[in-house]
């Protein structure tokens, strides 16, 4: 067995499906499809790409598992064991975490679409029962993050999920500098930015770039203003949300960018180049959840 899934939410409402009594017997590997952007033209052969050399952007994502449930020999233990998975179609939209092969957790958030349980027809009805799980997954893609942890002890900070620091930690950075930084998945990750102004120091427009493998701009992110000491300013593609010392502003207010999805990271290591009017360096903080299909 390849990929599993281990839980649905975290702290009070979840469920845990590396109980003894829970075999998982398949699991389709992927979200769901891909809808790729294409038109015709006029008068010409074939048509255009509007994602540009970009992939094709998913549909809403969806998640299916299969499991045996095992009970103990009476009707009241199935029947008590059926019951407590049903009730997770009340618990809306929670973290669904997988283990992969090599170990690796990963997390989306879902929202159970139905689960529909059968009786065996044999003699085994008591002891077995056949379950089919799926769920909604909006974001339609899988994060991760080396050294994370779950834990299941309650509510905690961020649903339970305990993370690493960012990937480019607060580095010092000025016109003409490049950061780089890792996305070790195997999809686009949205990028996670953040700039905080040292004590006499002001920067305006400043500019984040990345390239493609022949030197092309292919994103680049401009916070179009003045900032200046104490400023800070986060801006986050994961989420299309901007936050101006403390302050959320609407997604694109004092934004310029190249593409709607903001600043996406290709899998493996980008270089990302820095420019803007700098009197002296400020500190940027990048980061991004590494993100797979």
């Amino acid at each position: 067995m390849g990929d599993l899934i281990t839980r649905f939410g975290i702290g009070a409402f979840s469920y845990d499906f590396t109980q003894s009594f829970i075999r998982q017997i398949e699991m389709p590997v992927g979200h769901g499809d891909l809808m790729p952007n294409n038109i015709r033209l006029a008068g010409l052969h074939g048509g255009y790409n509007l994602d540009g050399i970009d992939g094709a952007r998913s549909s809403v994502g969806v998640t299916q598992a299969f499991f045996q449930i095992e009970g103990d020999g009476t009707l009241a233990d199935i029947s008590a064991k059926s019951h407590a998975i049903l009730g997770m179609q009340a618990w809306g939209e929670k973290r669904l975490i997988k283990q992969l092969a090599d170990g690796t957790e990963l997390w989306t958030w879902a929202t159970i679409n139905n689960i529909r349980m059968s009786d065996r027809s044999d003699n085994l009805s008591y002891l077995v029962r056949d379950c089919q799980i799926t769920w909604s997954t909006p974001k339609a893609r899988w994060y991760s993050k080396a050294d994370l942890s779950f834990f299941d002890d309650g509510w905690t900070l961020d649903d339970g999920l305990t993370l690493t620091g960012p990937k480019v930690d607060a580095e010092l950075v000025g016109n003409g500098d490049t950061v780089e930084i890792t996305n070790n998945g195997n999809a686009y990750a949205g990028a996670y930015i953040r700039w905080d102004i040292p004590t006499g120091v002001t920067v305006t427009n400043p500019r984040i770039v990345r390239r493609n493998e022949a030197g092309q701009i292919v994103d680049q992110v401009t916070y179009t203003d003045t900032l200046v000491a104490n400023d800070v300013v986060e801006i986050d593609a994961r989420e299309h949300s901007t936050i101006y010392n403390m302050t959320v502003l609407p997604s694109y207010s004092k934004l310029s960018v190249a593409s709607g999805a903001w600043l996406q990271l290709p899998p493996g290591t980008t270089t990302l180049e820095i420019s803007g009017t700098f009197s002296a360096d400020a500190e940027l903080t990048v980061d991004c959840w590494d993100t797979y299909f």
